[in-house]
């Protein structure tokens, strides 16, 4: 922590020296998040940061893809894919609350004059979803779809959205099990993690 003393004599706080952040309290550094990142398979550059959103504190990672993986931004189903990729490399290493909320894949990172990340240039993530083009097709994953919506205030879930590109968390995650159990569903909250879409978990 960063302080200084004011001329009454009073202890003021002024900030972190590092990047440590909180996220529903804990400490994260964000040159962990970062560096898990970067790790993963075809990621040539890698950032996170916080936002507050939905009433809370929530993590998000930015990626962009080495020159031979690169997918295309105006293909949904490619970035959807890499991203995909990179969030379950990195589910692999760290632990639940360090976990991004959503992985962004950005053409490049936003740079300062000096040419070193700037971080508050990072955009805010938005939630992906393409469920206008494919709809769930059975009972199954109309149940899936309708929990995803109403868990993440989405419409028009399709059989192809990632619950965690729509917005989800390592925290959400409990909750889509509890309410598809509630609707004769067996699904846990590991489950949302390894078969994160709707089909996916529907099959599963």
């Amino acid at each position: 922590d960063r302080a200084r003393w004011t001329d009454d004599g009073r202890l003021e706080f002024v900030g972190r020296t590092d990047d440590q952040v909180k996220v529903r309290g804990f400490r994260v550094e964000l040159g962990e998040v970062e560096a898990a990142l970067k790790a993963a398979d075809g990621v040539a550059a890698a950032a996170a940061r916080t936002w507050e959103l939905h009433g809370g504190t929530t993590l998000a990672g930015y990626v962009v893809a080495q020159s031979a993986v690169a997918p295309s931004i105006s293909d949904d189903a490619a970035t959807s894919a890499f991203a995909a990729s990179v969030r379950a490399a990195v589910a692999a290493v760290l632990p639940g609350y360090m976990m991004p909320s959503s992985i962004t894949v950005l053409d490049a990172m936003p740079a300062t004059e000096s040419g070193k990340l700037n971080r508050p240039a990072l955009p805010q993530p938005a939630a992906s979803t393409t469920g206008h083009s494919e709809p769930p097709r059975t009972d199954t994953e109309r149940a899936v779809a309708l929990v995803f919506s109403e868990l993440l205030a989405v419409n028009e879930v399709g059989r192809f959205d990632d619950f965690f590109a729509l917005g989800g968390d390592s925290i959400l995650s409990v909750q889509p099990a509890a309410r598809a159990r509630t609707a004769g569903l067996a699904i846990s909250p590991r489950m949302v993690f390894d078969h994160p879409t709707v089909q996916q978990l529907a099959a599963a």
